[in-house]
């Protein structure tokens, strides 16, 4: 049997440890998306259940959580930060809505905002 030098058994070695790093890197990555989407599902169940348990309209139900979060995924595409693109968002949300309202006299839903509605 042949023995293997030092520094062949080193470069074994390092060749494992380089292999284990890039799994152990594929795994947390795994188990990260795992988890961040269980924790969106929580999310969204928990938002259904508020909003309908508060009676809000399919229209309404619509407008309030599409809108914006369509313009979370534009403005986030746009190169923004996360809190930049929600508040970029919410604001966007109630240009659109302002911009139908007043400009275009288009009456839409105000949903749960109608306690503020103009």
């Amino acid at each position: 049997m042949a023995r293997i030098s030092a520094s062949e058994d080193r470069a074994i070695a390092i060749r494992e440890l380089r292999v284990l790093d890039r799994r152990m890197a594929t795994v947390h990555i795994a188990i990260a998306l795992c988890t961040t989407s269980a924790l969106l599902v929580c999310v969204l169940v928990s938002i259904l259940f508020i909003l309908l348990s508060a009676r809000i309209s399919r229209e309404s139900l619509a407008a309030l959580l599409g809108t914006p979060l369509l313009l979370v995924a534009v403005t986030r595409s746009f190169g923004l930060g996360w809190r930049a693109a929600v508040v970029w968002s919410l604001v966007g949300a109630l240009i659109v809505h302002l911009a139908f309202y007043k400009l275009l006299r288009v009456p839409l839903p105000w949903g749960v905002l109608q306690p503020i509605a103009w």
